[in-house]
């Protein structure tokens, strides 16, 4: 599952966080300047699992160009190599209104 949102992933993340079927990857807003204050680079997975789960915090104000710069690193965790059945990819399925 890769998840690209403001926000951190952290219903999904934690829900799987132990999950040897599921590869996660998840680039949002750093924690330190939006909730939930989740999603720390260092959150990789939990048990038999740790190294399988990819939080990658980004500043606020983030750009197309510097988004498409972490993507090697999703690739490199869930690309060809993971041999995925299927991949899910959520964007920003839970704004508010006033969120930027």
């Amino acid at each position: 599952m890769s998840i690209i949102d403001a926000h951190h992933g952290d219903g999904v993340f934690y829900a799987f966080e132990d999950d040897p079927e599921l590869i996660f990857a998840d680039l949002h807003e750093d924690g330190r300047y939006l909730y939930p204050g989740t999603g720390h680079a260092e959150e990789t997975g939990r048990g038999a699992r740790h190294g399988s789960k990819l939080n990658i915090p980004m500043p606020p104000g983030l750009t197309m160009h510097s988004s498409l710069l972490q993507w090697p690193r999703v690739d490199g965790i869930a690309g060809a190599a993971a041999r995925p059945e299927f991949i899910v990819l959520q964007c920003g399925a839970d704004s508010l209104a006033g969120d930027r």
